[in-house]
C-alpha cells in the first residue's frame, strides 16, 4: 500500500469537547468517550475553518478532493487575517499501486509534494475516497457497538483516531461488511502542519 498525500485544510479547534458532541451524538456515533476530541478527514466531523459561504471568494481550482487544498502556501494566504483557532492539516489515504494509477494522483499538482519530517502524525481515520468517515459519521446500531467498541475501542487514541495502521486497516474491512451502500474503505492520514492563533 502506498500513502498518498491528499492535500491541505484548515480546521477549527473548539474549547471543549462538549462544545460539538452531545451525549445522543457520542453514544450514536463514538466507539470511546474518554477522548480530548474527535478529529477526522470527515469535515462534517472536524469542522472546516473555509465554510460554504465563502464559496465564491475561493480561487479557482484549488481543490480536487472535497475541500482540501492542493497548495499550502495559497490556503494560508488566504486566510492569514484569521483570528480563529485552526489547525493547519494534511490529509493522506492508502492505496494499492492499481488504484493510485487509475485515479490519476500522479499527476496532481500539490505543495508540497510529500509528507515533511516536522508534521505531527495525528493518527488513522477510515474513510470513502470522497472522505466520509466509517470511523465517526455511520453512525452505530445498539446491537453491535458493544462489541466493536470492545474490539476497537483501546486501538483509539485522544482524537479517535487509529493508532495503528494494521488495525485500522482491519476496521475498514469489517465496516465495508454493515453497509453495502458505502465504500470502499480506505485507511487515512491525518498529520499536523501547524497550531495557528492558540494564544
Amino acid at each position: 500500500m502506498k500513502e498518498v498525500l491528499l492535500g491541505f485544510d484548515a480546521r477549527r479547534m473548539v474549547v471543549t469537547f462538549d462544545d460539538e458532541w452531545d451525549t445522543s451524538s457520542r453514544e450514536t456515533f463514538l466507539l470511546k468517550h474518554n477522548i480530548q476530541m474527535p478529529l477526522s478527514v470527515d469535515e462534517m466531523i472536524w469542522k472546516p475553518l473555509i465554510t460554504d459561504d465563502m464559496v465564491f471568494d475561493l480561487p479557482p481550482k484549488y481543490s480536487w478532493v472535497q475541500h482540501l487544498w492542493m497548495d499550502l502556501d495559497k490556503l494560508r494566504d488566504f486566510i492569514k487575517l484569521s483570528k480563529v483557532h485552526y489547525w493547519e492539516i494534511a490529509v493522506t489515504q492508502f492505496f494499492d499501486e492499481e488504484t493510485f494509477a487509475q485515479n490519476g494522483i500522479y499527476h496532481v499538482p500539490l505543495n508540497p509534494q510529500s509528507i515533511q519530517p516536522d508534521w505531527t502524525f495525528l493518527g488513522y481515520d477510515v474513510a470513502e475516497e470522497v472522505l466520509l468517515s466509517g470511523l465517526m459519521n455511520m453512525g452505530y446500531k445498539p446491537e453491535i457497538k458493544p462489541q466493536i467498541s470492545r474490539e476497537f475501542a483501546d486501538e483509539l487514541n485522544s482524537y479517535h483516531l487509529f493508532k495503528d495502521y494494521e488495525v485500522a486497516k482491519k476496521f475498514a474491512v469489517w465496516n465495508q461488511t454493515r453497509d453495502a451502500g458505502h465504500g470502499p474503505w480506505f485507511v487515512t492520514g491525518l498529520y499536523r502542519i501547524a497550531d495557528k492563533n492558540s494564544t
